[in-house]
């Protein structure tokens, strides 16, 4: 009896336990039913949701994907976030708005090594008919750079390029002397253009530009050559030429009756041409990279009577800045505001202020040459760190 007693009390105590797993069972059930109904309400809001972004206007989203590129005509990179390719990646929706927003595409830059492979060189020709086509009839910047080893002209791109020449706005280009085809010809909006051509190839036939809007250009290299016969020199306000010696350079500035600036980096000086009058140069800079008879020469023949701004390496003033630099003024009747002199100089800041009081800025970027300064100063390198907007340097 006493066993049998025990076996029900067992029961019955087991019994009470299910009784109570299954009230924890229940509650725990009612508390995730609870949980799945917050989460089907939540689920709920979150489909009527709408973004605040994807609520903008398609053209308000376009607008703000222009401003994310640098601001034009500078070139974005091709690849990575601050590519307008990125905005691509995004949703489909920015896919579509990107895609449909030719701005985005009108700025291209493309550079290329010695060692790029021929996939890569095709890869390129195929990005920028890519992007050439999305840009719609956007006025276009092309930045086409090379390492100075690579050869363009061995692929399509060039030609790829021409073919939007009408859309050419800002043009810098390192190409081969053989494609100088695509630069002649009309364009009708080209306002800046910049060249470096080398000469690996033999040349091809070139037609001259018809630019009515180029002001701006630069030239380097072999190009040089062919500018007086490419160009419409006489509407230009800014001319660089590089790699030019000065008496070749002549031909070309007699033709830019209506220059505003002026850079050339002479490869040499032996001669010195005749005298030459630009009446409207604001604004002139001399570099001369190498030891000519002439180097000492190169302001000679220089009539600049507007000019405000010059900029000259030390060496183009000689072994007696002040005579030079006094003879130039004085020829030209120039009112000069600002003298930058860059390279070894002989001569201090003070002993320039105290020469040549009626110009309110010197400024320099290098030494004092030694054993050449004036008597009354120090034999030693004067080392200045200059800002060329200032009137910098230690007296």
């Amino acid at each position: 009896m006493n066993i049998l007693a025990v076996g029900r009390a067992r029961i019955a105590e087991e019994e009470c336990k299910v009784l109570e797993l299954e009230a924890v069972i229940a509650a725990a059930q009612a508390e995730i039913s609870e949980h799945k109904a917050i989460i089907a309400a939540s689920q709920r809001r979150l489909d009527d949701y709408k973004y605040p972004v994807l609520t903008l206007p398609n053209e308000i989203v376009s607008e703000i994907f222009i401003h994310f590129l640098p601001v034009y005509p500078l070139c974005p990179p091709l690849y990575g976030p601050l590519s307008p390719d990125f905005l691509t990646r995004i949703c489909h929706k920015w896919r579509r708005i990107a895609l449909g927003t030719p701005a985005l595409w009108r700025a291209l830059s493309l550079y290329m090594a010695w060692n790029t492979s021929d996939a890569a060189f095709e890869h390129h020709v195929g990005i920028a008919k890519e992007w050439l086509s999305r840009s719609g009839c956007c006025p276009i910047s092309i930045d086409m750079q090379d390492d100075g080893y690579s050869v363009w002209h061995t692929t399509q791109l060039p030609d790829v390029i021409a073919l939007h020449q009408a859309r050419w706005e800002y043009a810098k280009l390192d190409i081969a002397n053989s494609d100088l085809h695509i630069i002649g010809g009309s364009k009708p909006i080209l306002c800046s253009l910049s060249l470096t051509i080398a000469n690996n190839k033999s040349g091809a036939g070139f037609t001259p530009i018809k630019a009515p809007l180029l002001r701006t250009v630069s030239i380097s290299g072999s190009s040089s050559l062919h500018t007086a016969d490419l160009l419409p020199l006489s509407q230009l306000t800014s001319l660089k030429l590089s790699g030019i010696t000065l008496e070749k350079s002549w031909p070309v500035l007699a033709l830019t009756s209506n220059l505003l600036h002026c850079e050339l980096v002479l490869c040499d000086a032996t001669d010195v041409p005749p005298d030459l009058s630009l009446p409207h140069l604001e604004s002139l800079i001399l570099w001369v990279w190498g030891s000519g008879e002439a180097t000492d020469r190169c302001l000679e023949p220089w009539v600049l009577p507007a000019l405000r701004t010059l900029q000259v390496s030390g060496a183009c003033l000689g072994p007696d800045p002040d005579a030079t630099l006094t003879s130039f003024i004085t020829k030209s009747g120039c009112k000069l505001e600002e003298v930058r002199i860059t390279g070894e100089r002989s001569y201090t800041p003070k002993h320039y202020r105290e020469l040549f009081p009626s110009i309110p800025k010197f400024s320099f970027n290098s030494r004092l040459t030694p054993n050449r300064c004036p008597q009354d100063e120090p034999s030693v390198y004067w080392e200045l760190d200059t800002d060329y907007g200032s009137d910098s340097g230690s007296d």
